[in-house]
């Protein structure tokens, strides 16, 4: 199975800065980035990724994080983005059992 075989790894890369970008600026926005994240979800359902893929894309977020930024990827940062990616995934995966496709 190759996931997101519809666009090239430029324009992937592209749309998760985006969506990233977006997730840190709609925090404060409740039920929209919960809308948000839900129709992110459906999409994700029809590119074949499962709720189980969430963790790994967790743990890689995490993990490029700390390697592209180094000893200024701090502890409370590190909590942060661990923190936000579980809210994330949480909303996800709640789309994927109720559509596991």
């Amino acid at each position: 199975l190759k996931l997101f075989a519809h666009v090239t790894m430029q324009a992937q890369r592209v749309r998760f800065s985006k969506m990233l970008t977006h997730i840190v600026g709609a925090l404060d926005a409740g039920p929209a980035l919960e809308s948000d994240l839900r129709a992110l979800a459906a999409r994700h359902v029809g590119y074949g990724v499962v709720a189980a893929d969430y963790g790994y894309a967790g743990e890689s977020l995490i993990r490029a994080f700390q390697v592209v930024l180094g000893p200024t990827f701090t502890p409370g940062m590190r909590t942060a983005w661990e923190d936000l990616y579980r809210l994330v995934a949480r909303t996800m995966v709640a789309v994927h059992r109720a559509d596991p496709a």
